[in-house]
């Protein structure tokens, strides 16, 4: 992930800011973009904190297999812990699949933006250890 962290230090410059297309070699199961060089993907950050995390969902039955079986040859190599992978959920994108898309929003970090605060524990109703 050399591209996000030579980005994000340079967005606490900033108030609000959007990130959009990002590389396609950033490993996620967004759909590629028309210029095959980047994927439908975007984050909002506020003074250099990501709030919200956003793709359009690949829904090509190929990529998505390739996605996972890449997953689970990547955490047989070198995962500490070693979960196993869904092989069949590529198959419910063989009948068809519509667009769809969502959004991850961390209240925890708005909570953050909103009060001004640097840590998240200062925004947590419960500590955290």
């Amino acid at each position: 992930m050399i591209f996000i962290h030579a980005v994000e230090p340079a967005l606490r410059a900033y108030g609000p800011v959007a990130l959009l297309d990002y590389p396609a070699f950033v490993p996620c199961l967004a759909k590629r973009g028309a210029d095959l060089r980047t994927v439908e993907r975007w984050e909002l950050y506020h003074n250099g904190i990501e709030l919200a995390n956003c793709f359009s969902e690949e829904t090509d039955p190929g990529r998505v297999r390739a996605f996972f079986e890449g997953e689970a040859a990547a955490k047989k190599a070198g995962a500490l812990v070693r979960h196993d992978i869904d092989a069949d959920y590529w198959k419910l994108f063989s009948a068809g699949f519509p667009r769809c898309s969502g959004v991850a929003l961390g209240l925890d970090r708005l909570m953050m933006a909103l009060f001004e605060r640097s840590t998240v524990d200062a925004v947590l109703p419960f500590p955290m250890e």
